[in-house]
C-alpha cells in the first residue's frame, strides 16, 4: 500500500472518529441528565469544534494548524485535569480521558507529520 493510500486511509479514520465526538456531544446536549455538571452550551461548541476537526483531518492544510494544536492542548489540560484529581480523590477515572490523552498527542503527530511530508 502506498503512502498516500495509508495516509488517506488514516486520516479517514480520525475524521470518522471525530464525528462520534461531535454526535456524542449533539446527543449529551439533548439528554442533560447524562452529565449534569456540564453546561448544555459546551456540548454545542464541542459538536462544532469536532465537525471542524473531520474537515481539518480530510483537507489537511496549514489553515488548521492552530486549530488542531489549540484543541490538542487544550484537550490535553482539561482531560489531564480530569484524570489526575480523579486519582488524587480517589475516585474512578473515566476511560474518556485515558482515550483523549492518548489519542489527541498521536492525531497531532501524524498532522504534523503530513504537514511536513507534503
Amino acid at each position: 500500500m502506498s503512502w498516500i493510500a495509508c495516509r488517506t486511509i488514516t486520516f479517514t479514520l480520525f475524521a470518522l472518529f471525530s464525528i462520534v465526538i461531535a454526535l456524542h456531544h449533539l446527543y449529551e446536549y439533548f439528554c442533560p441528565f447524562l452529565r449534569p455538571d456540564y453546561s448544555p452550551i459546551r456540548h454545542l461548541l464541542f459538536f462544532l469544534i469536532n465537525v471542524m476537526v473531520a474537515a481539518a483531518m480530510l483537507k489537511r492544510n496549514w489553515y488548521f494548524f492552530a486549530l488542531i494544536l489549540l484543541l490538542s492542548f487544550q484537550q490535553v489540560y482539561g482531560h489531564g485535569s480530569n484524570l489526575v484529581n480523579s486519582l488524587n480523590e480517589g475516585k474512578s477515572v473515566m476511560y474518556t480521558d485515558w482515550v483523549i490523552l492518548t489519542l489527541i498527542p498521536i492525531v497531532l503527530l501524524f498532522y504534523v507529520y503530513d504537514l511536513l511530508k507534503r
